[in-house]
């Protein structure tokens, strides 16, 4: 569509107060391990090449709305500032919220909690807001799957190389395993 823009869609990565076991990440180090190392060097290269970037931020969506972060909806703010804090902290560069759009959660939300969200993305500066009115499918499991060889395919190419199996990564659907 002429005149489109695209705008990648970025998420945040786990926190410290995450970490314990019986947390989210249940004791698997990922804050000061892999996790916002490998967030910030695939961040980097898009960031240098878009101008915008939005960052996805259903809050109670992803479990974070509760008052460690002060008042309702503030997880917003404190993740809209992680793209400035945390990409210096592991080799990138300050990612300001001025550059990001904050996708908020529009549904399962009362009308209060839409406006304490738009409220945090303006206080940490972001660039604009857009609330999601209907749910984003957040599930992710690993598939394998057979491909054929295909003219020219180098997925094809590779996955013939790796003894015919590639990994598919996407939503999961119910009754398939």
């Amino acid at each position: 569509m002429k005149g489109a823009a695209v705008i990648p869609v970025w998420l945040t990565e786990c926190e410290e107060h995450e970490m314990p076991r019986g947390q989210r990440c249940d004791g698997v180090p990922c804050f000061s391990g892999t996790c916002w190392y490998e967030w910030t060097r695939q961040l980097m290269p898009v960031a240098r090449e878009a101008g915008l970037l939005a960052a996805l931020l259903p809050y109670r969506a992803l479990g974070n709305d509760d008052r460690r972060y002060g008042d309702e909806a503030a997880w917003v703010a404190t993740a809209l500032r992680s793209f400035a804090e945390m990409p210096p902290k592991r080799g990138g560069e300050p990612l300001p919220a001025s550059r990001l759009i904050a996708v908020l959660q529009g549904w399962d939300v009362s009308a209060a909690r839409r406006r304490a969200q738009l409220r945090q993305a303006e206080s940490a500066g972001a660039a604009g807001s857009l609330l999601a009115l209907t749910p984003i499918d957040q599930s992710w499991e690993p598939r394998f799957f057979r491909m054929g060889r295909t003219a020219g395919g180098a997925a094809a190419e590779g996955a013939a190389a790796a003894g015919g199996r590639a990994i598919r990564s996407g939503p999961r659907r119910a009754g398939r395993g």
